[in-house]
């Protein structure tokens, strides 16, 4: 990871905004070592190891593992698999159509995961990746969850991945709107069973909102 963000200091810092490399980021304290307060206390010796190690936090691995996950997981992920920029790219690999799709699929076994494959987002990208579509057409994990950001003159990809989940209507502007209108979007995102399907299907969900905006007008 540092040798990466030598060269990606902009994905290097979303990244530790996110679940993913939450561990790493810079404002996050460190684990307690209650011997130093017992010292300033004057509390030495056999007590104050004792009692140090009642309380001290545990000491945490120092990057985030998939089975630390609380979503659904393959059963043949490792368990162990720290979360850092290999875990999705490869160290000498720029395949980032592998790291947008299949390297999320890999690990999660939700059923909003399993039921992309198959999706009308799916099938735009497959249709992107055969030439038979415009390029930036497909939909992929990554097109919603890690979206472009703008950066100085560039845009880089958000690799904070939880920016666009909680609420997820924060999607809405970043993402949806590319593509849909507000209603349509405002409404997939409050039906519960279409986002489990990955969206495949209309929205059986109604906000209100803008037909009393329009009711209004």
């Amino acid at each position: 990871t540092d040798s990466c963000k030598d060269c990606h200091a902009e994905q290097a810092k979303s990244f530790v905004a996110g679940r993913h490399g939450m561990r790493n980021h810079p404002s996050i304290s460190g684990p307690r070592n209650p011997l130093e307060g017992l010292e300033r206390l004057g509390i030495t010796g056999a007590i104050s190891q004792s009692v140090a190690s009642l309380f001290a936090d545990p000491v945490p691995p120092q990057h985030m593992t998939v089975g630390e996950s609380r979503l659904p997981m393959h059963a043949d992920a490792e368990a162990h698999q720290t979360l850092d920029c290999n875990t999705c790219h490869g160290p000498h690999s720029v395949d980032t159509a592998q790291a947008a799709v299949q390297a999320c699929a890999t690990c999660h076994d939700d059923s909003h995961t399993r039921a992309y494959f198959g999706s009308p987002h799916h099938t735009l990208l497959l249709a992107e990746q055969s030439g038979n579509a415009p390029t930036g057409s497909g939909v992929s994990c990554a097109t919603c969850h890690m979206p472009g950001i703008e950066t100085r003159d560039t845009i880089t990809t958000n690799h904070n991945q939880n920016d666009t989940l909680r609420p997820n209507e924060k999607m809405i502007k970043s993402v949806c709107l590319d593509c849909h209108g507000l209603e349509y979007s405002l409404n997939s995102l409050a039906d519960r069973s279409l986002i489990e399907r990955n969206f495949v299907g209309n929205p059986n969900t109604q906000i209100k909102s803008v037909e009393w905006a329009l009711q209004r007008l």
